[in-house]
This record gives structure tokens, sequence and C-alpha cells, in this order.
């Protein structure tokens, strides 16, 4: 394991242990692979190494301190922006797929590999040997059926690959959740609707966005630019 290897000494095999049994006890009792790709294959991936922790719950202590580790080793901002591995410079996509196998609902690094299919295509993206992104998602809500933002970035990710049928459907799995703040669901949804033209659904969302402070102008701007404003 990438974060356990450094200034190693005689005792490091039973500290090793010792660690991993105490995070083990708390973790989740598993992740399975669930789900098709888009061929219709069945979904994979590696095997569980650690964990697996749920990151809507990492103000709790063992998910705090496993979230430390991990990300500590395999998940900083050079790994999120896409630029080299976080300790192994050529590691970048061993360091993503580490983190999401450890903590399946990672919200930025779901986000991280949703920016490298999409930036990549699908053709390269196939070729730096990580599982689909598709897989990714549909084990991450799998594991945590109740985490809003990870249905939302699966519908963002179907919305930029433009399945946007499927992407509608993770959207409103997103809003039936309990969160209490849905503004970025509502903007979402929003620019889906002006895409598939809905413009009257298009613009309820909009309003229901910013009426709740909404930063970004880009979905008032397409609605502007479409008249429907």
């Amino acid at each position: 394991m990438l974060f356990l290897k450094s200034k190693l000494s005689a005792k490091t095999p039973l500290l090793i242990s010792c660690l991993l049994a105490s995070f083990t006890a708390e973790a989740r009792p598993a992740a399975p692979w669930v789900g098709y790709t888009f061929e219709g294959a069945p979904c994979y991936g590696e095997r569980q190494a650690f964990g697996p922790y749920d990151y809507t719950q990492r103000d709790r202590t063992a998910e705090a301190e496993a979230l430390i580790l991990v990300e500590g080793s395999h998940f900083n901002y050079k790994v999120e922006k896409l630029q080299e591995g976080a300790k192994v410079k050529y590691n970048l996509y061993g360091d993503i797929d580490y983190t999401l196998r450890a903590f399946p609902n990672h919200h930025r690094a779901l986000n991280t590999v949703i920016t490298l299919r999409t930036l990549y295509g699908e053709k390269n993206y196939k070729s730096k040997k990580l599982s689909p992104v598709e897989c990714y998602l549909q084990r991450a809500v799998g594991f945590s059926s109740s985490d809003a933002t990870t249905y939302m970035l699966y519908g963002i990710f179907l919305h930029k690959i433009g399945k946007f049928d499927e992407s509608l459907t993770q959207y409103k799995k997103a809003e039936n959740q309990i969160l209490p703040d849905k503004s970025a669901i509502y903007y979402n949804l929003g620019l889906l609707y002006t895409e598939m033209e809905r413009y009257e659904e298009a613009k309820l969302y909009a309003m229901k966005a910013y009426k709740k402070k909404f930063p970004l102008q880009g979905l008032k701007r397409k609605l502007e630019k479409a008249g429907k404003w």
C-alpha cells in the first residue's frame, strides 16, 4: 500500500497490520462492483484493499482518520487537477482508483474521474486502465444510497456525454434525497432541461436555484439566449 511504504523498519509489518485491523473494524461491510457498463458488460474493478468508508460520514473519527491517510498519500491537489500522482509522479491514475476503492462515494475523486473521462474521451480513458466511470458511480450509489451529491455527479456525467434521459433520472434521485441545500441540483436540472428544450421546467429550476443564491449565471444566460427568461 503506497501510503504506508515510507520509513520501513523491522517492526513495520506488525504496525501496519494493527493499523489496518483497527480501521477495517470500522469500515462498512462491502462495496461490491455492481451494475453494467454502457456496453452491457458487468461492472468491474480492482479488489478492496482498504475500507470501504463513507465520504458523507467523514466527520466521524474512523472515517476522518482513514480520509487523512488516503488523501495524504493518494489524493492531493496534483491528483485532483490531473497533473501527476500524489507521491509517485506517474501513479496519477492509480491514485484516483485507490481513493475511489477506499471511499466509493468520495465526491471530489468522482468529479476528477468524470473530468478525466470527458476531457480524454472514451478511447483514451480506457487506455488508463481505470474502471469505467459509470462503474465507479454505480458502485458509489450502491454503497451510499442516500448520498444526494453522488446521484448529482452521476447525472452530471450522463449529461456531459449526451445521455439526457438517464441523466434526468439521476438528478431526480438527487432531488429526492434529504439535503440542506439543493441549489446545485436545481441548477444542474435547469441546465439539463434547457438542453432538452424543456424551457418551462428549465426556468422553474433556475428560479429555485437563484432563490437559494446559487452563484453561477450560466443557466440564466442560456435561458436569456433562448428568449425564455
